[in-house]
Parts: structure tokens; sequence; C-alpha cells
């Protein structure tokens, strides 16, 4: 029972966990693409008119809002080229995402959608004349989480320790303690005390079906000592 106690406690907890990660994971997913959607959307003018200043403060002002998950942004013209960055180099080549982007016009995504294109336009039902891409990392909210469920394994060990040690209290008192006064009074019908009841009998486990059979070896044996006995004074 206790083992199967651990087991449920174990797989529960993989479980809460596997659900944490994932829903962090799908919650920082929607962020990245809500900030990149949102700051695409004014990026329109700077672009159309290759002001590089007015982009460069833009992508500085999307670094400091997307915070510490936000790792890297770029922005593309409609060419492909890069117009202007921020953050660390991007870890893969974005050349296919961002034409693929400027193709069809709609948002894309790579690395697990931990990275995110999205079109820029000039004015609405117009080709797309650039492409904001921005790279966001899991580490933070991942190291946060491992953080949170190591104090939750640490709980979960103490109530599994808990319960191991109220088991091994019940395996004593239920189990150990019968066997061993059994045995105890096996030794002594051997060595001929045959006076006293073997304990345990009233148990309704096996337990109790073998101190009803010893007592029963007891009691013949003492009706066998009586008879002996008797016959000696004869």
């Amino acid at each position: 029972m206790a083992l199967a106690s651990a087991n449920v406690c174990g797989i529960l907890f993989m479980i809460s966990a596997q659900m944490t990660y994932s829903l962090a994971s799908s919650t920082l997913r929607d962020k990245a693409h809500d900030v990149t959607l949102l700051q695409s959307q004014q990026l329109g003018g700077a672009v159309r008119f290759k002001d590089d200043a007015g982009i460069a403060q833009r992508v500085d002002e999307m670094v400091l809002l997307g915070g510490e998950d936000l790792v890297n942004v770029g922005v593309f013209g409609a060419d492909g080229m890069l117009l202007a960055e921020a953050g660390n180099a991007f870890s893969l080549d974005l050349a296919p995402l961002v034409e693929n982007v400027i193709a069809q016009g709609t948002v894309g995504f790579a690395l697990n959608d931990m990275v995110v294109g999205v079109p820029i336009f000039a004015q609405a039902d117009a080709p797309a004349i650039g492409v904001l891409v921005t790279e966001w990392s899991t580490a933070r909210v991942l190291a946060a989480i491992n953080e949170e469920l190591a104090k939750e394994l640490v709980m979960v060990a103490a109530i599994l320790l808990a319960i191991l040690a109220v088991a091994g209290v019940v395996f004593r008192k239920a189990i150990a303690r019968p066997i061993t006064a059994l045995a105890d009074r096996t030794i002594s019908i051997a060595d001929g005390n045959l006076s006293d009841a073997v304990p345990c009998q009233g148990r309704a486990d096996e337990i109790g079906a073998t101190a009803r059979n010893l007592e029963t070896l007891r009691a013949a044996l003492q009706v066998a000592e009586e008879a002996r006995e008797q016959a000696s004074f004869q």
C-alpha cells in the first residue's frame, strides 16, 4: 500500500510538472505573438519611409517591453535585407521565414513557435513592405517553474517518508509482532511448555490460520503428554 501510494504521488507530480511546463510555454507563445503583432503595426510608417532612426528606436523599445523573455528582434525589408536588430544573434537562418511571411502576408513561426515573424504593412490591403521577427526564450519561465517544482518535490518527498514511516509502524503491529509471537510460542512448545494457548487465533488471515493449526498441535501434544504421565503412574 505504501509503495502504491508512493507511485501514485510520483505519477501525479510528473503529470503536474508536464502540465505546468506546457501551460507556461503556451502562455509565452501567446505573448510572443501578441507583442510582435502589436509592434509590427507601429513600424509601418518608419519602414515605408526608410526611417532608420525610427526603426532602431522602435526595436530598442521592443527589447525593453519584452523583458528577459525577448532575446532577439530584427526588422527586415521586403527584399529580405536586415534593416535593424537588437539583442543576441538569432539562433537560426531567418531567410526562409522572412520570405514566407512576405509572400503569404501572414504570421509565420519557427523554433517551436518561439520565433515569430509578422508582416509589416504601410496600409491595409497592400502588400507587405517588411517583416518584424522576434525570438523568445523559455529559460526564465522554466527556471522559475523548476524552482517551484523543487519546493513541491521536497514536500512530496516528506509526505512519502511520512507514509512509509506509518506503514512501517502498521506492518510491525499487524504482521511482524504476531509472527514473532507465534515463533516464540512454537519454540516454547518444542521446549515442553504445553499449558499456555497459542496467541493470535482470532485473526482472520493466514497468521490466524497458522495459529489455530499450531493450537491444534499443542492441544494434541498436551493430551498425549497427560496420557503418558497417567500411564507412568500405573
